[in-house]
């Protein structure tokens, strides 16, 4: 089934295909020999089973049971309607193949209330009228959207049979937009440390600082059917959002909480413990019913055959066949051979001295990981990864740097981070001869494939190859047929002159995975061009696409504004800046938004005290920030969260200080800077000139005149989605 996806960045094709799956399943009527008015559709029929659940009952308990909901102890919230959105997604594959259910992240509902996709909010009495969620069928009076070819004639329209307690068309009556849940109450949730304050954060907001009620507000928010409890299933933005929720629950899991989930008596509400079943999914066992009024219109499902389903069967998606896009996983191969030794001309200063590849390598990987790190702690992604070197000492030498099993989410202070990375690579040195084929084959065996056993087999995965591509050992590459590693984008880079670079077999490299929409770049003369690879490796995983990737070089004393802009379509940016002599104290960065409010600086390598901290410019709602500092880099998350158009749409300003004491030393940027990003090749020269230059010679295209002292680069990539 491969990775469900945020509602806001599907293809007009995905949109169509979930869409029209539900109204398959509303015309599928469950008993057609019926009276009319008694008849009622496989829709409905979950609807119904939503309401039974709360109102059921348990071998041995006098009181009734709620199945999915209910507070505090009501642990079984996450794991039934996990199981219930299973259920609900293979009902949608019966109609259209591969169709999968899409998440809702609760920051700004308008893309996707349209007319042809989950339909726009109530007009009339709080009723939709347009859409295919509407009393009558598009394209019939009443609903001016057209129809669609597939539309089944049989439905007339989206309304509820009349034994339903609120029968008829769709209800919505959506709240303010500055009512929905901030940032830093999706991080306040995803901190908590145990499954029953996670459970309850999510549920109700409890132990939020905001005391936003998250599921319940939510619910509320969207109203109409939605606000009330047993009948929110009528809305199809019910689905998507119980899979937000599953997905932050899929997210916490990831970050050390794999297998756990509360055992009957630890607080656990009756039914609600880990080994208890699950109704209806009780595999005939005896004891279990409803006394909801609905059962007398349509009868609980016979579920037996899929067998005794429990609370503890539910921890794992991916036995499910599914995961969510936020969960990206990356295999990271570094060459350690001997061809490592030659220089690269980094870190691009007059008086400094090439340094080696192998060391800029490093610098390239450790820099990934602080990417990771921040969009972690930001909690727009988590990043699964592992990092082995390569080489060959008469046998293969592949080494993993993290212990085992190599590989893990990546997380400051974790085992998997930039700081563990630093340490364990430090003391490494290069030599040997270069296997790379083996060495594709065993980083994708062990790190990209191995994760969660592989599944689900159809998920996308990365693998990045940071190498000069001159195979000296081994088996020759086209030993690994072309497309072979199936699902996998692997990205490719050797750096050096191109005499010692075998750009054909690196581009044969990458065409053994899956092929990307976008070229890769197959060089790097620096370690900020190496950066950028990363980076973009990255971006690809976590569902970015690069906006702007300009290099800029300073002298000591200046400083440069970096401009791009942000749409009301857009709702997060991560942004990079790298300063090419990695220390920290020499390099200040500051974000200017289009109201001309600093979100974000700092000087001389301080960071924010507060890394989540919003910044509020005049208007509701904040952006939201997350960065960190590192080698003078700068990785930063800027996210809307809720701010108005006048916060956020329009110009923002990068501002990068080389060694600023005063800031009248203004560089503008080129034309040609700005136009032709770092992945379309060098700007200037010949490819790689300046390998074969002194450092001291070494003078950027606009001090041609005559060179000055001191002079850095930084490199900044600027990714938006």
């Amino acid at each position: 089934m491969g990775a469900r996806k945020n509602a806001k960045f599907l293809s007009t094709a995905e949109r169509e295909a979930f869409v029209r799956a539900c109204v398959l399943m509303k015309a599928d009527i469950v008993n057609p020999g019926a009276t009319p008015a008694q008849r009622y559709s496989k829709w409905d029929e979950y609807v119904a089973v939503h309401d039974m659940i709360q109102h059921a009952t348990a071998p041995g308990l006098a009181a009734g049971v709620n199945f999915g909901h209910g507070g505090t102890g009501s642990y079984s919230f996450l794991s039934w309607h996990r199981y219930f959105l299973v259920r609900f997604e293979a009902q949608l594959q019966s109609y259209v193949a591969g169709v999968m259910v899409p998440y809702w992240d609760w920051t700004d509902p308008a893309p996707i209330m349209t007319d042809t996709f989950l339909g726009p909010n109530g007009t009339v009495g709080t009723e939709v009228r347009r859409g295919y969620f509407a009393r009558n069928a598009p394209g019939t009076p009443g609903n001016l959207t057209p129809a669609p070819g597939w539309w089944p004639a049989a439905l007339t329209g989206w309304t509820l049979p009349s034994f339903f307690i609120t029968p008829g068309a769709l209800r919505r009556a959506v709240g303010a937009f500055g009512n929905l849940p901030a940032v830093a109450d999706i991080q306040g949730a995803l901190g908590k440390g145990t499954y029953a304050g996670f459970q309850l954060a999510l549920e109700s907001g409890s132990g939020l600082a905001s005391g936003h009620q998250m599921h319940n507000g939510l619910h509320g928010w969207v109203s109409g059917h939605m606000g009330t409890l047993e009948m929110s299933p009528f809305d199809p933005i019910f689905y998507l959002h119980h899979c937000n929720i599953d997905r932050l629950w899929a997210m916490w899991q990831a970050d050390g909480h794999a297998d756990e989930y509360p055992p009957a008596g630890a607080g656990a509400k009756p039914q609600h413990g880990r080994d208890d079943l699950m109704y209806p999914w009780v595999g005939g066992a005896a004891g279990y019913g409803t006394t909801a009024a609905i059962a007398g219109s349509i009868p609980m499902p016979n579920v037996t055959a899929l067998g005794a389903q429990r609370n503890v069967d539910m921890l794992d998606t991916r036995a499910f066949g599914y995961t969510y896009d936020t969960l990206p996983i990356i295999g990271i191969g570094l060459d350690r051979t001997g061809s490592m030794s030659g220089m690269t001309p980094d870190p691009m200063t007059t008086s400094a001295p090439d340094v080696t590849k192998w060391d800029a390598a490093r610098r390239g990987v450790s820099a990934l990981l602080q990417d990771c790190e921040t969009v972690q702690t930001s909690a727009i992604t988590y990043v699964t990864a592992g990092v082995k070197t390569f080489r060959s000492l008469g046998a293969n030498d592949f080494a993993p740097v993290f212990p085992a099993p190599g590989y893990g989410l990546v997380k400051a202070g974790a085992g998997v981070s930039q700081v563990a990375f630093d340490a364990a690579a430090a003391p490494m040195t290069p030599g040997g001869g270069t296997p790379l084929a083996d060495a594709l084959l065993d980083v994708h065996a062990t790190l990209t494939e191995a994760p969660f056993g592989g599944l689900p087999a159809d998920e996308p995965r990365y693998e990045a190859m940071l190498t000069d591509g001159m195979l000296t050992s081994g088996a020759p590459m086209s030993s690994i047929p072309d497309g072979s590693l199936g699902r996998t984008a692997v990205f490719a880079m050797g750096f050096g002159t191109g005499a010692d670079v075998d750009y054909a077999t690196l581009a044969s490299m990458t065409a053994k995975g899956r092929t990307l929409t976008t070229p890769q770049v197959l060089h790097g003369e620096n370690a900020g061009t190496i950066d950028k690879f990363y980076s973009t490796a990255l971006a690809a995983a976590i569902g970015f696409t690069t906006v702007i990737d300009p290099v800029v070089e300073l002298f000591s004393g200046e400083h440069t504004h970096i401009e791009f802009f942000a749409t009301s379509a857009d709702d997060a940016f991560v942004i990079t800046a790298q300063g090419m002599d990695f220390d920290d104290d020499s390099w200040s960065f500051a974000l200017v938004g289009p109201h001309s409010t600093t979100v974000y600086g700092d000087h001389h390598g301080a960071t924010l005290d507060d890394p989540h901290t919003g910044h509020a410019c005049g208007c509701f709602g904040t952006v939201n920030v997350t960065a960190s500092r590192a080698n003078a880099r700068l990785t930063l998350v800027l996210q809307r969260d809720g701010a108005g158009a006048h916060c956020w749409v329009g110009q923002w300003r990068l501002m990068v200080a080389y060694r600023a004491r005063r800031m009248d030393a203004m560089v503008m940027l080129g034309i040609g800077e700005l136009i032709a990003p770092v992945a379309a090749g060098p700007t200037r020269g010949a490819r790689l000139a300046r390998l074969l230059t002194a450092p001291a010679a070494r003078t950027p295209a606009r001090a041609a005149g005559g060179p000055r002292p001191t002079r850095a680069g930084a490199g900044n990539g600027l990714s938006g989605r």
